[in-house]
C-alpha cells in the first residue's frame, strides 16, 4: 500500500504554519496575500507546537474587523451590456490582428454580440440576469447578420 501523502492545501480562513520562515500566517478571503499572525507584543507567532497562539490571534484580526478586504468601488459609472460587447469585439479584432483568433470566429463573435446588443445593450451590466441572457441568446441565433460595430 501506498504511504498517505502529506496535506499541502491551506485552507482559507485558517491560521497556517509555514516552515520556511517558522511562522504562522492566514491568507484574507477574496486574495492570496498572506499576512503574517502577530501576538499580543506585536511579535510574529513562531514554531511549530504554536497553533492554538496562531489561532487567538487570528481570532483577534477577525473581531477587529481587518479580516476582509474593502470591495473597491470604481465610481458612480455603470457598464451597459452594449460597452462590454464593444469591448469584446475591439479584443477579438485585435486577436485576429496578431493571429490568435481565426477570422471565421471574429466574424461569429461580432454577429452575435451585435445582435445581443441589439436586445439588450441598454441594459446595466449589474442588471443583466440569466433568464434574459438565455432569453437574448435565442433570438440571436434566428438573426442573421448585423451592423458591423455595437
Amino acid at each position: 500500500m501506498s504511504e498517505k501523502t502529506p496535506r499541502r492545501r491551506r485552507t482559507r480562513g485558517r491560521a497556517w504554519h509555514w516552515r520556511q520562515t517558522d511562522s504562522w500566517y492566514y491568507t484574507r478571503p477574496g486574495t492570496a496575500q498572506r499576512v503574517r499572525l502577530l501576538d499580543e507584543g506585536d511579535r510574529p507567532i513562531r514554531g511549530k507546537e504554536n497553533r492554538a497562539k496562531a489561532d487567538l490571534a487570528l481570532a483577534r484580526v477577525k473581531a477587529s474587523g481587518n479580516w476582509r478586504p474593502e470591495p473597491e468601488h470604481s465610481g458612480d459609472e455603470q457598464w451597459l451590456v452594449a460597452s462590454v460587447c464593444s469591448e469584446y469585439i475591439q479584443h477579438c479584432r485585435q486577436r485576429v490582428a496578431n493571429g490568435n483568433f481565426s477570422s471565421e470566429f471574429c466574424k461569429e463573435v461580432v454577429r452575435y454580440l451585435n445582435a445581443f446588443s441589439a436586445f439588450c445593450g441598454a441594459l446595466p451590466v449589474a442588471e443583466l440576469q440569466r433568464g434574459q441572457a438565455d432569453q437574448a441568446s435565442g433570438e440571436v441565433g434566428d438573426k442573421p447578420g448585423a451592423a458591423e460595430h455595437c
